[in-house]
């Protein structure tokens, strides 16, 4: 897979975790586009496709629906989603 464009997704302190990650790929020379609000994250998924891949923060089980179903919307429009959160029991696993 060849990789054009990153969004970064996360809500709350997990936003802030993406702003950094947003820093990071700033400087190795990526497109990426952060969304660190659900009304936000839910736009730039019509644009995700096989060379997209979705980077899903979930540090906190309040907003992890959300970052959960936008994943899954990107997923199906074809991009690769890379999960970072802290509980294992999640639905990321069907996901990633």
């Amino acid at each position: 897979m060849r990789c054009k464009k990153v969004i970064v997704f996360g809500v709350s302190s997990s936003g802030i975790a993406g702003l950094d990650m947003q820093n990071r790929l700033m400087r190795v020379g990526m497109k990426y586009r952060n969304h660190h609000g659900f009304p936000q994250q839910v736009n730039p998924l019509q644009f995700a496709d096989s060379e997209t891949v979705i980077i899903a923060i979930s540090l906190n089980r309040k907003h992890q629906k959300n970052i959960i179903g936008c994943s899954q919307t990107g997923k199906n429009n074809g991009a690769s989603v890379i999960a970072i959160t802290n509980y294992t029991e999640v639905s990321f696993n069907a996901i990633c």
